[in-house]
């Protein structure tokens, strides 16, 4: 129960989202000093604002009570709470799993919006544009070329609207 303005707020009141962030909360604040816990989609049922919160409540109390919080999550919103060196990214091939490491939170959402071959997208101003940074791409980092989309977006008077 939580109390807030003279209203009490239970369980009965709450979403599925929250009355598991709840229960997450008890445990975490519960279980002993310096626990290695491990959450599986910690963000479902919850909105995108809560699931920044959760994220920073997480590492605060990974900070106050030792513990080692691993968790997986597709949340934007959580991935961009962490600092860089608490992201990792996991991808699988046919014959190995790869560890990508200190990703940008940028990064790891066009990989998961994309798939494993995600796309950063680079808006141009023409397709004589969108030639011109491909040919660079291909010729100083040929490696990014199936990384990155590079999409004409319009000219200026285009942008404004006419």
């Amino acid at each position: 129960m939580a109390k807030r303005f003279d209203a009490v707020y239970s369980e009965n009141n709450m979403g599925f989202g929250e009355g598991r962030v709840i229960h997450t909360i008890r445990l975490l604040e519960s279980c002993p000093v310096q626990s290695l816990v491990i959450l599986e989609e910690p963000e479902t049922s919850l909105h995108e604002n809560a699931q920044y919160e959760f994220a920073k409540y997480l590492m605060d109390v990974s900070f106050r009570r030792g513990h080692q919080i691993l968790f997986s999550s597709h949340a934007s919103a959580m991935i961009r709470a962490l600092p860089a060196e608490g992201r990792k990214m996991l991808s699988r091939g046919k014959d190995e799993v790869k560890i990508y490491d200190r990703l940008s939170s940028i990064h790891l959402r066009n990989a998961l919006t994309e798939g494993n071959e995600g796309h950063l997208i680079v808006c141009v101003e023409d397709v004589f544009a969108q030639s011109l940074l491909r040919e660079i791409t291909r010729q100083k980092r040929p490696d990014l070329l199936r990384r990155i989309k590079v999409l004409p977006f319009g000219d200026a008077i285009a942008v404004k609207g006419g």
